[in-house]
């Protein structure tokens, strides 16, 4: 089987509190949580993380990621 790996890419502007685990977002009786996979998604705060970190491979991906840490940014009007 080819591997999962979970990731979160977080672009809310608030901070991120939420645990990252099913068990934890899951309503299960405590009797079956042993049954529930267990992983640790990698977790990405975009807004939160440098730009020289994102673009430091220079991989589109990651000035993408830029856009969207500028997501709802404001523009300021440039004057001549």
């Amino acid at each position: 089987m080819p591997p999962i790996l979970p990731i979160v890419f977080y672009t809310g502007d608030r901070r991120w509190h939420t645990p990252l685990t099913l068990e934890a977002i899951m309503d299960i009786p405590e009797e079956l949580s042993q049954f529930v996979p267990r992983f640790e998604p990698l977790f990405l705060s975009v807004k939160e993380t440098d730009i020289e970190t994102l673009t430091k491979t220079d991989h589109p991906f990651g000035w993408l990621l830029t856009v969207l840490q500028k997501e709802r940014a404001r523009c300021s009007a440039v004057k001549p």
